[in-house]
Order: C-alpha cells, then sequence, then structure tokens
C-alpha cells in the first residue's frame, strides 16, 4: 500500500472524478496528472509512462492495481476501463 503523505493531491481530484463519472476513459485520467508524477510515483522512465498513458492494453495488471491504490479507487474498475479503452485502441 502507497503512503498517502507520499501522494500527489491530484490523485484525490481524480478518484473524485472517476467517482463522479467525470472521468470516462482510463487515458483521461492522465490529463489531470502528468505521466512524469506516476512515472515518479512507479519508479520508472518518463519515456515509459509516456507510452502507458497514451495506450492502456500496454499496461500491466500489476501496475493497474498501483494506480488504484494510489488513487484510492476500485481496482476491479480501473482494470475494465482500461480493458475497454485497450481493445478499442488496438482495432485501429
Amino acid at each position: 500500500m502507497i503512503c498517502a503523505e507520499m501522494t500527489d493531491a491530484r490523485f484525490d481530484t481524480i478518484k473524485s472524478l472517476l467517482r463522479s463519472g467525470e472521468i470516462k476513459k482510463f487515458t483521461e485520467i492522465f490529463e489531470w496528472i502528468p505521466h512524469s508524477t506516476i512515472a515518479k510515483e512507479f519508479r520508472t522512465n518518463n519515456n515509459r509512462m509516456k507510452k502507458l498513458t497514451e495506450n492502456p492494453a500496454m499496461w500491466k495488471l500489476e501496475e493497474i492495481y498501483k494506480l488504484a491504490d494510489l488513487i484510492g479507487y476500485d481496482a476491479k474498475k480501473l482494470l475494465m476501463m482500461a480493458a475497454k479503452e485497450g481493445e478499442q485502441t488496438r482495432k485501429l
């Protein structure tokens, strides 16, 4: 579990937007928080995180669970959002 003091306050905003339905697509999360901030939390480089934020199909299951922990949001719902958008991305 991620320590709440270590996380960016924007994760609370994302949680509220997800719960209210204002964020409908997985990639919309990253309109509210830069990929560089998430890369720091994930201890990965910015280039990799940028690719992930643009293509939900590339996310690992473990990473989605970690993102859900950071946001404080239901991991299964986040996973379903990523899967749905990932399928659409792959069909294009």
